[in-house]
């Protein structure tokens, strides 16, 4: 069985301007038959109940691309042949602006600084996932053992996103965890972690590196924008 990479979205969508009729998104039918089938009975049984779902956290902003390096290491190490079979960044689309004032939807992760991989575990699989760039490690229990998830639990976290895609994208673009680019004021053009949102004030606090030292600053949504993964 070979390895599965899943989004929400298109692999390397760039952002783009919106148009009136598609503030409304949907899923495609080839994402809702890939999570099918991470969760159907049949696999299951087939697979003997040896893939189990696990979480690796990562630096916020880097999700995607942590689900290429994962996918590009699983490849190239032989003993991990077989062992992963999904990799499933759940993501959204968000109504942001530009600061040349341009309307723009933009996708971004559910669950910023986290990927799922539906995997048999062995300490080879722990290893090579970690060695990943922009891994810091997997999710544990307070056991300190591997936290596992079930099947049901991510259908779950499809099926939310489902409904939110119907009632279109999202108003509010930042949310606590959002990589952010500074576009207007003093500390233009650094980038930071959004650290707290304030909807009705339309307010951010971020905080920004500076000569090596995280410097917490107060901003409004106009005066930032989501960053690329290279900012």
């Amino acid at each position: 069985m070979g390895l599965s990479v899943l989004t929400s979205g298109s692999e390397g969508e760039e952002d783009r301007e919106v148009q009136p009729d598609e503030l409304a998104t949907s899923t495609s039918s080839g994402e809702e038959a890939a999570v099918g089938d991470a969760t159907s009975e049949s696999e299951l049984e087939e697979e003997g109940g040896r893939f189990h779902w696990y979480a690796v956290h990562t630096y916020s902003g880097y999700e995607k691309s942590v689900s290429k390096a994962i996918s590009f290491l699983s490849e190239r190490h032989k003993e991990l042949e077989g062992k992963i079979n999904r990799i499933y960044v759940p993501t959204e689309q968000v109504k942001t602006r530009r600061s040349d004032g341009r309307e723009m939807r933009r996708e971004r992760a559910l669950f910023p600084g986290y990927v799922f991989l539906r995997m048999e575990l062995s300490p080879e699989v722990v290893k090579v996932c970690t060695s990943a760039p922009k891994v810091i490690g997997f999710v544990k229990s307070a056991e300190d053992e591997l936290q596992m998830f079930t099947d049901e639990e991510i259908t779950a976290i499809e099926e939310g996103k489902k409904q939110r895609q119907q009632a279109g994208a999202r108003e509010v673009p930042f949310a606590v965890g959002d990589r952010v680019k500074i576009v207007e004021g003093l500390f233009a053009p650094f980038s930071g972690d959004v650290e707290d949102v304030s909807v009705d004030k339309k307010r951010l606090k971020v905080t920004v590196g500076i000569f090596g030292r995280p410097i917490p600053v107060e901003l409004s949504f106009d005066q930032v924008e989501l960053a690329d993964e290279e900012d």
